[in-house]
């Protein structure tokens, strides 16, 4: 059996336009709209990084290898949403 999802997710850096775009798309494709900020938190804990684990690896070993180490989750989240949410535009 094919089933097709028909999610959109969008992902970028900080301050890249990625709720204004996700709203903007959401309402012109009559999606829901699932801010990633407000869910990816428990899929990052789920996956064994969350941000007690980003902060403390930020203070051990500085920012950029935290980031490095946080990335997997994002990605890890970006597929739970895929699953979780059905039909919708996540920003």
């Amino acid at each position: 059996m094919v089933t097709q999802n028909n999610n959109i997710i969008i992902i970028g850096p900080v301050g890249a336009g990625k709720s204004t775009q996700g709203k903007l798309l959401a309402k012109a494709l009559n999606k829901q709209l699932v801010s990633l900020d407000s869910v990816a938190e428990d899929y990052y804990q789920a996956n064994g990084f969350g941000g007690s684990q980003f902060q403390k690896a930020k203070n051990d070993k500085g920012f950029l290898v935290a980031y490095r180490l946080w990335w997997p989750s994002v990605a890890y989240a970006a597929q739970q949403v895929v699953k979780d949410y059905t039909d919708c535009c996540a920003a």
